[in-house]
């Protein structure tokens, strides 16, 4: 799996972090696949999920369908 396929705006910050959340919290991906391939920590993909959750929440983001 490759970071790029994962979500488009996978180089912005926010971005990183709704599809640290999207991916961990609703399709189920594990946390260490999905850092992998972003080339981050397993616990910079932590924080990216908990700060992913936030902004979704604080913007009414949800994933397209």
């Amino acid at each position: 799996m490759e970071g790029r396929n994962i979500c488009p705006v996978w180089k912005e910050l926010e971005g990183r972090g709704l599809c640290c959340y999207w991916a961990v919290r609703k399709p189920g991906y594990e946390l260490t696949a999905i850092a992998r391939s972003l080339g981050i920590s397993v616990s910079g993909g932590g924080i990216r999920v908990i700060r992913g959750g936030q902004v979704a929440k604080d913007n009414d983001h949800r994933p397209e369908k």
